[in-house]
């Protein structure tokens, strides 16, 4: 819900439920792939990890972008977890 206010009165206006995702999944959607890109930020030489992190790291990401994709598509989708592997 957006206000407009002046120095007279408190406007208040509906925002839609269009509107409203849009707004929410925009900043949600920027924050997601800069977080996903700090996360490629690990595969640089100041750190160190095994075959198997890397492939529990794709693997729940993909996992993820799985169930978002069920979710906006109406499927029913299973939790992730993250356990990443020492």
């Amino acid at each position: 819900m957006a206000k407009q206010t002046n120095k007279q009165t408190t406007v208040k206006t509906e925002e839609s439920k269009a509107e409203k995702f849009y707004r929410l999944a925009s900043k949600r959607l920027a924050k997601a792939l800069k977080d996903i890109s700090l996360i490629g930020h690990l595969a640089t030489s100041q750190y160190e990890h095994t075959p198997a992190q890397t492939e529990y790291i794709v693997d729940a990401l993909t996992r993820a972008v799985e169930n978002v994709s069920d979710k906006l598509n109406k499927i029913k989708a299973e939790k992730p977890t993250v356990d990443l592997p020492k």
